[in-house]
């Protein structure tokens, strides 16, 4: 008798608006993720290929250029962080610890930085050290520069 109770209670707080989510999230994106896996370790099983489980997709993802382009980013995020994270402790501790001119203002930047879109700077950097861009106006070789961050083959045009 209590044990009904509990459930029709639990039953009564349920939230529809939850499960309407949680509805439209595996369909938009739970059950193709799973589906995706699925096709990549077990062809066979969506009639892709003759095999019920190989890494041999995996295997083709990490070999040449798409390997390369793996190994590029994870080294170039890596630093990248490794920078950022080095240089935002040092300004925070700069701007709270110390009686430092403009700490104000480098506090209000730094609010703005975070407001700014991820993709513009991204652009604003890329244009920055592109070859024929702003840092050859100002005299500055930057094509080893650029070569490093998107490789040789690297073409860019925005």
């Amino acid at each position: 008798m209590l044990l009904g109770r509990i459930s029709e209670s639990r039953l009564a707080r349920v939230k529809w608006s939850g499960i309407a989510l949680w509805a439209v999230l595996a369909l938009l994106v739970i059950i193709p993720v799973i589906v995706f896996l699925l096709a990549a370790f077990s062809p066979r099983m969506l009639n892709l290929g003759s095999q019920w489980f190989t890494f041999s997709s995996i295997t083709a993802a990490l070999q040449g250029y798409t390997g390369e382009g793996l190994f590029n980013s994870v080294w170039v995020s890596t630093t990248v962080a490794f920078l950022a994270t080095s240089g935002a402790i040092a300004i925070a501790w700069l701007v709270q610890r110390t009686n430092m001119l403009g700490g104000r203002v480098i506090g209000a930047l730094m609010w703005v930085l975070l407001l700014i879109p991820t993709w513009i700077m991204t652009i604003g950097w890329t244009n920055l050290i592109q070859p024929g861009e702003l840092a050859t106006a100002l005299g500055f070789n930057t094509s080893g520069l650029y070569n490093l961050f998107l490789g040789p083959r690297a073409s860019c045009s925005f």
